[in-house]
């Protein structure tokens, strides 16, 4: 039970994946019907929100990270 009040089973709580994170590296951009890249909607350093649920998790020499599609990303807060 949160501090609200709202009752949450243990198995969902335990398998909940964060949909927020920091980029640690953004590829060049989505293809467009033309054939360019579009500008990706963030860049390394920046945080970012993305849809629940989204993403792979990848282990990369020991570290766990999340591979996310750029459609995926809702919001970006530039790095300062």
């Amino acid at each position: 039970e949160t501090s609200s009040g709202i009752v949450v089973a243990e198995t969902v709580m335990k398998d909940y994946n964060a949909c927020e994170g920091k980029v640690a590296k953004v590829g060049e951009g989505r293809m467009t019907s033309t054939g360019e890249f579009s500008t990706p909607p963030c860049k390394e350093g920046d945080f970012v929100k993305f849809r629940d649920y989204a993403g792979n998790e990848v282990k990369i020499e020991g570290k766990e990270y999340s591979l996310v599609r750029m459609v995926d990303i809702l919001t970006s807060i530039p790095a300062p």
